[in-house]
């Protein structure tokens, strides 16, 4: 075995454990935060009852959320018990395959919170009705 490739292998470990460690700790009960606060002010806040952006808001923080649990945190911690595996096995070889997932998935997921940030500051109307706040 070739030191630097272990060496490699064994960072490659520290920073998925990294990563799970953040988007376990981190970015799960952040989003969890969002996504109850947001329901949170569509019940106690009149004017968003029928505000169309308010329910596309809540739509597209839950797909975030969800996407989020499916797409970057359930990867990460496969690519973890992974790379653990790769390291007790004595393998050289790096599964770039994980890493180009995650970074996908991650877009996607940043294409999302981009669609829900927007949506909140601009407002859209999204319905017809005359009551629908903006």
């Amino acid at each position: 075995m070739i030191p630097s490739v272990v060496n490699d292998v064994d960072r490659y470990a520290d920073l998925l454990g990294v990563l799970d460690r953040l988007a376990r700790y981190l970015l799960l009960p952040g989003l969890g935060i969002a996504v109850v606060s947001g329901l949170l002010s569509m019940a106690f806040v009149k004017g968003f009852h029928n505000a169309g952006w308010a329910w596309a808001k809540l739509a597209s923080g839950v797909l975030m959320f969800e996407g989020t649990l499916l797409a970057v945190q359930g990867p990460i911690q496969k690519a973890a018990r992974e790379a653990v595996d790769l390291i007790a096995s004595h393998s050289t070889a790096v599964p770039l395959q994980t890493v180009l997932d995650l970074t996908a998935a991650t877009a996607v997921v940043f294409a999302v919170a981009l669609f829900n940030v927007v949506i909140g500051i601009w407002r859209p109307r999204l319905t017809s009705s005359t009551n629908a706040s903006s």
